[in-house]
């Protein structure tokens, strides 16, 4: 893998595709463990000779709010509601797109794998994002905390004798 990004640069990434794509604004914060919420995180592995894992996630509150500004509905809405984690699913593959281009290149093909959404606890969640190589914690102005990580995953050929 060419370039892997930095915490300051996966932020950054986030907090521009929130702002443009889902009119939601944040910044990073230095959050502790996310001890217990409605989590709904999103994972999808890149891989160009290396895997590597992006998490997002955000409380299910928000999922719903992303849902609705993506899709021009009310956040109270039944779509809203039914839509959130499509949305949480569809951000996670806007910032693989942009990542895969700047860690292996323009013209370089890469495998995007399609994000897997699913609830996850709070412990669940640090468990994952505490391993995670890069990891980045944003706040909202509403108060909500997002989440985004890159972990490494092994490869077949890695756990060949």
């Amino acid at each position: 893998m060419s370039d892997k990004p930095t915490r300051e640069r996966l932020g950054s990434l986030l907090i521009e595709l929130l702002e443009g794509a889902a009119f939601v604004f944040a910044e990073v914060s230095d959050d502790k463990p996310w001890a217990e919420g409605d989590l709904l995180c999103a994972r999808l592995v890149l891989e160009h000779g290396e895997r590597v894992e992006l998490a997002l996630c955000v409380p299910g509150e928000l999922a719903r709010t992303l849902a609705a500004n993506l899709l021009a509905l009310e956040p109270e809405s039944e779509e809203a509601k039914t839509s959130a984690g499509d949305a949480v699913g569809e951000l996670a593959n806007m910032i693989a797109g942009t990542l895969a281009v700047e860690m292996f290149g323009a013209d370089v093909v890469c495998k995007i794998g399609v994000p897997r959404v699913a609830p996850e606890t709070g412990v669940e969640h640090d468990g994952h994002f505490g391993r995670a190589r890069t990891r980045v914690s944003l706040r909202t102005e509403d108060g909500h905390r997002v989440d985004a990580s890159l972990s490494d995953v092994a490869t077949e050929a890695d756990s060949l004798p």
